[in-house]
């Protein structure tokens, strides 16, 4: 008895740790502010060994989640090794941080794995409650900046920016590039959400995450960013379908039928963007786009997003087993815009397979564990719009793989277990 009764204090403890570290992780990832006061010097070390303690708390706890995810992480290492390789034998331009992304992604799979299949609803709760305060903290001063700038999470994107400039714009919590599409790839769960919490009290904490999402999606002035808004907007209608691959059909011959009616409408839309939008660099993109739908423009011509996926294309084509080499600062090797187009190019078929196996099981193992046909579809659809988002963007970004891998599974129990508007989603297998 005495035995028994310390290993629960034991295990309580190990899981509160465990809790602690998790939400350390979270905070640094969402908050710029608290990002760059811990980034510096020290503290650098203090991120990666919070990171260690994680996973260590995590196997103390249960060691099952691990064994499940063993076989594929073994598959996922390849492109680390192969990364590695390029790396000491100069194959490329790559600097031995580029890993740490890499690594990242590894981290938020096994966190959102373990949280998911293994955490308690009371862990689930107090993570999803967290992410969310600070979600809405970084949401509202990044569209508080905007307002005083519309470029400021451009700039702070940019490769070409200072670090005295980017510490700046962390320190007034402004968020870049990976938070504002890792906002869009959980739009359709939110929406969903929204619409079937109403009346309960998940309703509101609903609305107000979404209009800040919306909010800051708004003022952002990436162009595909608007675009991605829109195309998850569209998705988030077709949650409630049993057979999604129905709707897919039915909608894609509704959309070849009335495709000229649908094409002026988007038209109209992206036109009417255009015009509030103080960014000329947006309004620019945007009237190639609609100088491409209009039949005014060739895509080649009104895109040097198309070139840059050229010259990446044409290097996995020079060595479509072993890649170009691990190019990502000049462009003249390697576009560096789109991640899986890239990746091909840089590490061909042997070493980037791997990683798009790892990635795209990884999605599937929580998609087949949902029970409920409104949570499955909407992490469908974010899965869908992430998989889009790797051919047009650079995905390993920190915001991107941690809303995908570690967010969306905990938001799909989190919706299951809370909602009283799902009657037949109260459990989730594991």
């Amino acid at each position: 008895m005495v035995a028994t009764n310390y290993q629960k204090k034991n295990n309580k403890l190990i899981t509160q740790l465990n809790l602690i570290f998790c939400l350390y992780i979270c905070a640094w990832i969402i908050v710029p502010v608290f990002r760059s006061m811990t980034n510096q010097g020290v503290f650098q070390l203090l991120f990666f060994l919070v990171v260690v303690m994680w996973f260590l708390t995590s196997l103390l706890l249960s060691r099952k989640w691990f064994y499940n995810l063993l076989g594929i992480s073994l598959i996922g290492s390849v492109y680390i090794i192969t990364m590695l390789l390029y790396y000491l034998f100069g194959y490329g331009d790559m600097k031995i941080t580029q890993l740490v992304p890499t690594i990242l992604l590894f981290v938020f799979v096994y966190m959102g794995y373990f949280y998911f299949s293994q955490g308690s609803s009371t862990s689930v709760n107090i993570i999803i409650k967290f992410i969310a305060f600070c979600f809405i903290i970084t949401a509202a001063t990044t569209a508080y900046n905007l307002l005083i700038d519309i470029n400021v999470s451009r700039l702070i994107t940019s490769a070409s920016t200072s670090t005295e400039v980017i510490r700046y714009l962390e320190s007034r919590n402004v968020a870049g590039f990976d938070f504002i599409y890792g906002t869009i790839l959980l739009i359709p769960i939110l929406l969903m959400g929204l619409k079937q919490s109403f009346k309960t009290k998940l309703f509101l904490p609903l609305l107000i995450i979404v209009t800040a999402a919306i909010s800051v999606l708004a003022l952002s002035n990436f162009t595909t960013a608007y675009l991605f808004l829109i195309i998850a907007i569209f998705l988030a209608f077709f949650t409630s379908y049993k057979n999604i691959y129905l709707v897919f059909i039915t909608v894609a011959s509704i959309m070849g039928i009335l495709f000229p009616i649908l094409l002026t409408t988007l038209i109209g839309i992206l036109e009417y963007i255009r015009d509030i939008t103080p960014s000329i660099m947006t309004q620019d993109k945007l009237m190639s786009v609609i100088g491409i739908l209009e039949g005014n423009s060739d895509i080649e011509s009104a895109s040097i997003r198309t070139l840059l996926m050229e010259t990446s294309i044409n290097g996995f084509l020079s060595n479509p087993f072993i890649g170009f080499g691990a190019y990502y600062h000049d462009h003249n090797m390697i576009g560096n815009h789109s991640q899986f187009i890239d990746d091909l190019g840089r590490y061909g078929i042997i070493g980037s397979l791997p990683i798009f196996i790892f990635m795209f099981y990884s999605l599937m193992i929580i998609k087949r564990r949902l029970q409920g046909t409104k949570v499955r579809n909407s992490f469908i659809f974010c899965s869908l719009l992430f998989l889009l988002l790797g051919f047009l963007n650079p995905i390993q970004s920190y915001g991107i793989i941690f809303a995908i891998f570690l967010v969306l599974p905990l938001i799909s129990r989190y919706l299951q277990e809370n909602s009283t508007k799902y009657s037949s989603d109260r459990r989730v297998k594991v």
